[in-house]
């Protein structure tokens, strides 16, 4: 193959390549013999089917395919050897061959392929400080005085009650299911006990605050909570496998007891109940911790904010060079998008790729990865949280993550998690980006424009991705390699929309 560079810019390289006729030529009369002497073919012992056969059944796939496995491997062959590193697979400069694969007239192959260099980013020389925040809202001291109070009420416990019952209180019921308005024969009965303010439908919330011990009402079970565990486990305390469909929704409900909980006393022994280790001995030092996690129920958002920023600043650093036509090309033939999406989305798209290019030799040189293993444990975390903290059977866990792994958004929503977390880090210990503390009020600003910002776009996509490839395949689509397809004896041949992975 006879391989011309051509620079067409700092970082795109036009290769002029020619497979010649004799080449070509040689490889389809190996391929040849070699296909006639395996192949399997009615009216002939295997090995002795005539090679005339296979050339005029066979003939023009299998020049395609010696086109396709010589032209990557070739080109990709050179570009090892003068040590140029690609970025994204090839692209053809032009889509309008009138080459024919044709056995009995074999003639040089010949095309122009665009391929973008590898990015030398010099991350070093860049002022991250100067430019980027981490923002996180200010701790608001009267927050903290209420999860102080909260503690102590969790410290000081329950006791039983002959007040009203308020939106705070615990309430040991007694059911017995219901048939046609009386207690079902042999109906279920169970008595549990809940916290007012945790029934899910209000108007049975609001029903139950101010009444008082031996308060009776009719109660639908799916009121309390839509969480079918709770109710199978805490509440029927069903047995077994047995599960909520299989009992009655209604009941009738008494409440046997009231309970409220008092504030502990601060002192010695409400610290040890807090830390049994002793790390804990202040106020001083609970509040620093109430602060940290303050800060914490707000990193995801704050991680998000900041890696905008950093995205949108980084991508301001660095010029591709790449004119719109070669976009054009890329995604039309690489990621398969047609003419309308391009019109629409041209510009977003060049984005993905530009962010692609930088963030690629970005994770190399940082080292930043996300493992499987992580995205697993965060997967459990979310379940764990969903359930309110209970450690559940090991086969809930397990078909919970069977069902997550079969949705990759979700998947890939935690792996941005992730992945925006170990950015931060990195940032925070190498780069000098500092925490930025500033007013909720403008820290919910700043969330809120970020969403506004994304719920354009996402409309934008909405409005304009109909019969067309989703945005994101243009990014999917980076890395690999062309193939040229066959057209047919008596048609051009098409640029292939798959990839060799």
């Amino acid at each position: 193959m006879i391989i011309n560079p051509v620079e067409k810019s700092k970082y795109l390289l036009q290769l002029d390549v020619v497979l010649e006729a004799s080449e070509i030529n040689n490889l389809f009369k190996k391929e040849l013999n070699k296909t006639a002497k395996t192949s399997k073919m009615k009216g002939f012992r295997p090995g002795k089917t005539p090679t005339n056969l296979v050339k005029n059944l066979y003939g023009t796939q299998m020049m395609v395919e010696l086109v396709n496995k010589n032209l990557v491997s070739q080109v990709y062959e050179y570009l090892d050897k003068e040590g140029i590193k690609t970025f994204s697979n090839f692209v053809f400069d032009t889509e309008d061959f009138d080459y024919k694969f044709t056995p009995n007239d074999i003639q040089d192959f010949s095309a122009s392929l665009l391929v973008v260099k590898e990015p030398a980013v010099e991350l070093d020389s860049i002022d991250w400080k100067g430019n980027l925040q981490y923002y996180l809202p200010e701790a608001q001291p009267e927050k903290l005085d209420e999860q102080i109070d909260s503690i102590r009420m969790d410290i000081g416990g329950l006791q039983e009650s002959e007040e009203a019952i308020g939106a705070d209180s615990s309430i040991t019921v007694s059911i017995i299911e219901q048939e046609e308005g009386a207690d079902k024969s042999e109906g279920l009965t169970s008595t549990f006990s809940y916290v007012v303010n945790a029934i899910a439908n209000e108007t049975l919330r609001e029903s139950i605050i101010g009444q008082s011990k031996g308060h009776s009402f009719d109660l639908n079970i799916m009121d309390l909570t839509d969480n079918e565990y709770t109710l199978e486990k805490q509440v029927l305390k069903l047995e077994g496998d047995a599960k909520i469909d299989s009992v009655g929704k209604e009941y009738k409900a008494t409440i046997d007891k009231v309970e409220k909980k008092f504030l502990a006393e601060i002192d010695e022994e409400f610290f040890t109940k807090i830390d049994p280790n002793g790390t804990v001995k202040t106020v001083e030092d609970l509040t620093k911790i109430l602060t940290e996690n303050y800060y914490n129920t707000y990193r995801n958002n704050s991680d998000v904010l900041f890696f905008n920023d950093f995205k949108d600043f980084l991508l301001a650093q660095f010029d591709l060079d790449l004119d719109d036509n070669y976009y054009k090309k890329f995604f039309k033939q690489i990621a398969g998008m047609d003419d309308h999406s391009l019109e629409f989305h041209l510009d977003r798209y060049k984005d993905d790729y530009k962010w692609s290019w930088v963030k690629g030799y970005l994770d190399e040189e940082y080292g930043i990865e996300v493992k499987d293993e992580e995205i697993t444990r965060a997967l459990i975390a979310e379940i764990n949280s969903y359930f309110g903290g209970v450690n559940l059977p090991e086969h809930m866990y397990k078909k919970f993550l069977d069902d997550a792994y079969k949705n990759p958004k979700m998947v890939e929503r935690k792996k941005d998690q992730i992945y925006m977390s170990h950015l931060v880090d990195f940032m925070k210990q190498n780069n000098e980006i500092e925490e930025t503390f500033i007013t909720i009020a403008d820290y919910e600003a700043k969330v809120e424009a970020l969403n506004d910002k994304l719920v354009k776009k996402a409309e934008e996509e909405n409005n304009h991705d109909h019969g067309h490839h989703e945005h994101n395949e243009a990014h999917e689509h980076i890395h690999g390699h062309d193939l040229v397809e066959d057209g047919g004896d008596d048609e051009d041949p098409l640029l292939s929309e798959e990839t060799v992975k």
